[in-house]
């Protein structure tokens, strides 16, 4: 794999140079954060965002919040991680700003973020706090629903049987049968067993569910 990083930024460079539009900034400043993280240049990531915001007047998006943790959290400042993390769900979507807008920024991923956090610290009630937002946020979502299971579900005594078993027969339902999954799985009640019965199904019904 070409490590590419050095090449971005003389192309970033290269931009800032021609007087581009904001907007032309922005779009790039989103590829490079990502791509300064991928590479662990955590102190460079964060002085692109900042020396951004303050050159192009940009708004202090949920977006740059949330990077500008990561990049504290790589430089090991978690209280600094936890201040922008927090910071990004509590900014508002600004519609007349004409920036880029990416879905998650402003409430699944810091929730996420502020969850794991607060475990560490041993704030169990506050990591579940965060983790049902970040439900709420997007019921679909994987993450939030593991760690329900695996840190907020308190576990069965030891021989002691789920108290309901949901069937579901499917039969060619493709289109439908990850969404119906979904539903089950995000029920509050959670002392149970789902049985999923293919019935020799001739499209990808089963391999969704696999």
């Amino acid at each position: 794999v070409v490590d590419k990083t050095d090449m971005a930024l003389k192309a970033w460079q290269k931009l800032l140079m021609t007087n581009p539009s904001a907007h032309r900034v922005h779009y790039a400043l989103v590829f490079m954060t990502g791509m300064l993280l991928r590479q662990k240049d955590y102190e460079q990531c964060r002085q692109l965002i900042r020396t951004s915001i303050e050159h192009y007047k940009f708004p202090l998006s949920a977006f740059f919040c949330y990077h500008l943790g990561l990049a504290a959290e790589g430089l090991g400042d978690m209280e600094e991680a936890q201040r922008q993390y927090l910071h990004a769900t509590e900014i508002p979507v600004d519609i007349t700003s004409g920036m880029i807008e990416l879905s998650g920024y402003d409430d699944y991923l810091p929730c996420l973020k502020l969850c794991a956090l607060a475990y560490d610290r041993d704030k169990i009630e506050e990591s579940e706090v965060w983790n049902s937002r970040a439900g709420k946020a997007w019921p679909e979502g994987r993450a939030w629903r593991i760690n329900r299971e695996r840190f907020f579900t308190p576990p069965l005594p030891p021989g002691r049987e789920p108290l309901v078993s949901v069937i579901m027969p499917a039969y060619n339902v493709e289109a439908y049968v990850s969404e119906a999954v979904t539903s089950i799985l995000n029920q509050t009640w959670q002392n149970f067993e789902l049985i999923i019965v293919d019935n020799a199904s001739t499209d990808a019904t089963y391999d969704v569910l696999q």
